[in-house]
């Protein structure tokens, strides 16, 4: 495909290194990868059975925010986990948090407004922000205090007019860091006071080893 078919906003981004460095790991079985973000085993057979029945019952278009069984179901792990009362009007399901962070960049961010990434973190976060022309904005984390962010530090990378959204990922990505409850609050207490919106990415909320 010639370049005159692909849009500027692409073409900018910065080249990407994973599909070679998959066919190395791929090539050579001495490798261990430590890259793919799932636990070591494979989905339990009743669970894949269970995937069986339903994909032989709904083979057609659902409601646009997602299957309202489903929605339901999600409302209620919600309240029952983590304490969050949710309607099923609140939840939209995507096809992992990549889409879902995403999509709301897309309705939530202008072109050069600021989104903060703490770094080092999930590197699928930068060209999400690069695709809607934003701007990210990295915040250091340090392996001093086990890559926890810093409230203080933080506000040194606020900007009052352009940061919008601070994405969050706990428990981290590379890191493996989780961040405390005194830690949000702090977090939570700064985006309040900076009218930031906190896009939290829990896809491993329940891979923890402790």
């Amino acid at each position: 495909m010639h370049n005159n078919h692909i849009s500027e906003r692409d073409l900018q981004l910065p080249h990407v290194e994973f599909p070679e460095i998959s066919r190395r790991i791929a090539l050579d079985k001495n490798i261990i990868s430590l890259g793919p973000g799932e636990p070591d085993f494979s989905t339990p057979k009743p669970l894949l059975e269970y995937g069986r029945k339903i994909i032989g019952k709904s083979t057609h278009y659902s409601e646009p925010q997602g299957m309202m069984e489903l929605r339901e179901a999600i409302v209620k792990k919600l309240h029952k986990e983590n304490n969050i009362l949710a309607d099923t009007t609140n939840i939209i399901v995507t096809c992992g948090s990549q889409e879902a962070i995403f999509s709301a960049l897309l309705a939530a961010v202008d072109p050069t407004e600021q989104v903060l990434v703490p770094t080092p973190g999930y590197a699928g976060y930068t060209p999400a922000i690069d695709l809607v022309s934003a701007t990210p904005v990295f915040v250091p984390l340090s392996r001093d205090n086990g890559f926890e962010l810093n409230s203080e530090v933080l506000k040194r990378y606020i900007d009052k007019q352009k940061s919008k959204v601070l994405i969050l990922n706990s428990p981290s990505n590379p890191t493996g860091n989780v961040m405390s409850k005194k830690i949000m609050e702090e977090i939570c207490d700064v985006a309040i006071e900076n009218d930031l919106l906190i896009f939290s990415d829990e896809a491993y909320e329940h891979i923890l080893y402790d």
